[in-house]
């Protein structure tokens, strides 16, 4: 479970974020190295599904 933390110092307006998984704190650039991750694997997800409907396509004209 993630857990979002927002932390407001006495000083200034800044917000610091802490993002809590598995009890282990996860700081912003572990957070964006995630993100990335992520995107690629959506990318990988979908250049797969992309290929296997071509190949459908192809067959199903085929087939008709």
């Amino acid at each position: 479970m993630l857990n979002l933390i927002v932390v407001k110092p006495k000083e200034g307006n800044e917000e610091i974020h802490i993002i809590q998984g598995f009890d282990i704190e996860i700081d912003e650039k572990h957070a964006k190295r995630i993100d990335r991750l992520v995107d690629d694997y959506e990318k990988r997800i979908l250049h797969h599904l992309h290929l296997l409907l071509r190949r459908f396509r192809r067959l199903f004209s085929r087939i008709v």
